[in-house]
């Protein structure tokens, strides 16, 4: 992805979701490419509904949370300011929470936030790299 305005680069890889306890050969994969993407990460961004957590959710957090990488937690479905305060019961998690709206396109702060924490992480990344 590309920050405009910035014109500063990072890529976003798409794990799917853990499988716990399963022995099926194509669910084991799926969490083996979520390890491998945990190792890979500079931040992990860990999507939950705005309005709970699930047991699952719980125990994938506190899989996550043996990485040792930050984590974010980002609340969707926060529709309108309801849910989107609502999604803040998530900070009992440690994380920063993000609400956002896929269907609303509100991902904005998320987006701001992540190039923000990408930027202070690797100040050395040049705006454009083919301008040299």
């Amino acid at each position: 992805m590309v920050d405009f305005a910035t014109e500063f680069q990072w890529t976003i890889a798409d794990s799917g979701g853990l499988n716990f306890g399963t022995q099926h050969q194509i669910l084991q994969d799926v969490n083996k490419r979520v390890d491998e993407c945990a190792k890979q990460a500079d931040l992990i961004l860990l999507i939950v509904e705005y309005d709970r957590l699930t047991d699952v959710d719980d125990h994938i957090i506190a899989t996550l949370r043996k990485t040792g990488k930050p984590i974010w937690i980002v609340a969707n479905k926060a529709d309108n300011s309801i849910r989107a305060n609502e999604a803040y019961q998530h900070l009992s998690t440690g994380f920063p929470v993000y609400p956002v709206s896929a269907s609303h396109r509100k991902i904005d702060d998320l987006e701001e936030a992540v190039v923000e924490f990408l930027k202070n992480k690797f100040p050395e990344q040049k705006a454009n790299p083919e301008e040299e």
